[in-house]
């Protein structure tokens, strides 16, 4: 876990709810944001610590990502069969 009192932390959190495929797709779709974050910031700038979690919280899929690096962020809600997206 990042110690967030010690330096600079990013939370993303995203939680779903929708269909099994929807539910893919948000979790495809978060694997294309880490790999776009990499290609955009490089090696150079690459976070020292990068905590990546998909989970389910009370009915919910929840995806969690904390890092020590720039700012990570996305857009879920344009995902077809989405019911929520908070």
């Amino acid at each position: 876990m990042i110690d967030v009192n010690d330096k600079f932390a990013t939370l993303l959190k995203v939680a779903l709810k929708g269909s099994d495929k929807a539910l893919q797709q948000a979790y495809r779709h978060s694997l294309r944001m880490i790999a776009e974050y990499d290609l955009e910031y490089g090696p150079e700038s690459q976070p020292r610590d990068l905590e990546f979690r998909w989970e389910w919280i009370d009915g919910y899929r929840v995806l969690t990502v904390l890092t020590d690096g720039a700012g990570i962020n996305s857009d879920f809600s344009q995902i077809p069969g989405l019911s929520e997206c908070i």
